[in-house]
């Protein structure tokens, strides 16, 4: 009897241990995943550039000059963002906003018979889109408004004046132009860019010159 109990003791360990090794076994199974092999398609979206990677930056610098019988310089800086939409093409399409402040300085003979000078500030704001092929050329389209102040001449080109100081109107117009430029540096770096552009909007009134020169830095363009 007492061998028949140790008998059956045994078995009840070595089914127990059993049970317990296969549950072990089983338990280890389930925590380890096996990995899905990676695809093309993993490897294309992986590739992908995040949308801050996508991001370019500028500021630009705005000049201009015109010197005859009344004598204009202007100055002024564009910083903008762009957004490549499809980056690392030969072709490379971008668009984002843009600001601007210009500060002109005009001097001429007055219809009171005297020589002044007097100084406008106007800020822009607008939305552009550019294409930049080989060779690192760009072309620039943008469109928006701008605060403007305008001098005005008489029938003989004199600046106007009144209370002894040049009338300046004030107003705002819209802005389209449109130009190409050239561009140093490229993914990643910092660089220099060259544009000229012409605005369609100025007025034909208008003491200001339609064309627009920039010259400015940007980063990862």
């Amino acid at each position: 009897m007492n061998k028949k109990l140790f008998v059956l003791f045994l078995l009840g360990m070595f089914t127990l241990g059993f049970s317990a090794d296969m549950e072990a076994q089983n338990y280890g199974r389930k925590k380890k995943k096996r990995k899905r092999p990676t695809t093309s398609v993993d490897k294309a979206f992986d590739d992908k550039p995040s949308f801050t990677q996508r991001l370019w930056y500028g500021s630009g610098l705005n000049l201009g000059l015109q010197s005859n019988y009344i004598s204009l310089f202007s100055i002024g800086i564009t910083p903008m963002v762009g957004y490549k939409v499809n980056p690392g093409s030969e072709v490379e399409f971008s668009l984002g906003p843009r600001l601007g402040y210009n500060f002109t300085n005009v001097k001429g003979p007055t219809n009171a018979g005297t020589v002044q000078s007097g100084n406008l500030n106007e800020f822009e704001y607008g939305v552009f889109a550019r294409i930049k092929v080989p060779f690192n050329i760009f072309a620039h389209f943008e469109i928006g408004g701008q605060s403007e102040q305008n001098v005005y001449v008489d029938n003989f080109g004199n600046l106007i004046v009144q209370n002894n100081e040049l009338f300046i109107d004030k107003g705002s117009r819209p802005s389209t132009k449109i130009g190409l430029g050239y561009a140093s540096g490229g993914s990643q770096a910092m660089g220099v860019e060259i544009s000229i552009l012409y605005d369609f909007e100025v007025p034909s009134t208008s003491l200001e010159s339609n064309f627009i020169y920039r010259f400015g830095l940007n980063y990862n363009f």
